[in-house]
């Protein structure tokens, strides 16, 4: 019988086979079984693996007709890109990080055939807290693509349209002009538990960027915060290390009232943690430091 743990089962369209991956943590072993019918199992083939909680899904590579690749998701918010024929798993990636924040648990990708898209939902970690029934919660859903760059195959991820539909009020700013000082916060309308931030900042000439999110008048919360000399953002005791392409910087903002989920370089990168913040720390603030 089979006694690994932690499986996750699905099927190859071309075969119509079914398959088994199970991670065994006692040994650090990534285990693929093999069966016709779903009832009696064949083991194929084992490699050594670093995390656990598998996912594995086949997606195609935007841009690249009639080619697909396989996502092997697993938990830490790692993943590997693969090739996948005749029961073989052959990495095409090393192992890589889809989310920079310590709190990502396991993942699980969905496919949404009405819209023809993957749909990414990721287990954000916890405390646990006295009024939640477990520690820890969903992030919220995000659409994937694969996609092919200069350096290899990455995976981008977006907050999922339909988000939209929760919104209750909008604003909307272009062409602001954004100066150090305390006194100049064009987001102070912004009083709310939970609010969904997008935008392209330019960095002009700025040192580092930012934005206080769920505070106090002195800024006594949460901080998120670029630095254009180190071309790192930190939040959450997490950093994401990129450059931004033609000195703008892409970026997302989902704050809910017990998660923060940040997107960077058109969901290249990201940050995304649970977090408690007080009550009544309602403002919003975008600064900048050492320039326009």
């Amino acid at each position: 019988g089979i006694t690994k743990c932690e499986p996750f089962v699905f099927s190859e369209k071309k075969s119509g086979k079914k398959y088994m991956l199970n991670f065994n943590r006692a040994d650090s072993t990534m285990n693929l079984f093999e069966s016709a019918e779903g009832l009696s199992w064949i083991k194929k083939s084992e490699f050594n693996y670093k995390f656990g909680l598998p996912c594995f899904v086949e997606l195609p590579v935007e841009g690249m007709q009639d080619t697909t690749k396989w996502l092997l998701l697993t938990e830490k918010g790692t993943y590997a890109i693969c090739d996948f024929k005749d029961g073989k798993i052959d990495f095409v990636s090393p192992v890589l990080k889809f989310d920079e924040a310590r709190k990502t648990g396991g993942s699980i990708c969905f496919y949404d055939a009405l819209k023809n898209r993957h749909v990414l939902i990721s287990e954000l970690k916890s405390e646990q807290h006295p009024d939640l029934p477990a520690n820890g919660q969903f992030s919220f859903p995000k659409e994937i693509k694969l996609v092919k760059t200069k350096s290899g195959f990455e995976i981008i991820k977006k907050p999922i349209s339909e988000i939209k539909d929760l919104y209750l009020k909008n604003y909307q700013w272009k062409g602001e002009k954004i100066y150090p000082g305390i006194n100049n916060n064009i987001l102070s309308r912004v009083k709310e538990t939970s609010y969904h931030l997008k935008g392209v900042i330019d960095l002009r000439n700025c040192d580092q960027f930012g934005f206080f999110v769920r505070t106090d008048k002195d800024r006594n919360g949460t901080e998120i915060n670029y630095s254009v000399s180190h071309g790192q953002l930190n939040a959450l005791n997490c950093k994401a290390n990129f450059k931004p392409v033609n000195n703008k910087v892409d970026i997302e903002i989902l704050v809910d009232r017990s998660s923060i989920e940040i997107f960077v370089d058109r969901g290249r990168y990201s940050i995304s943690s649970s977090f408690i913040p007080a009550h009544d720390k309602l403002r919003c603030e975008l600064y900048t430091i050492g320039g326009e």
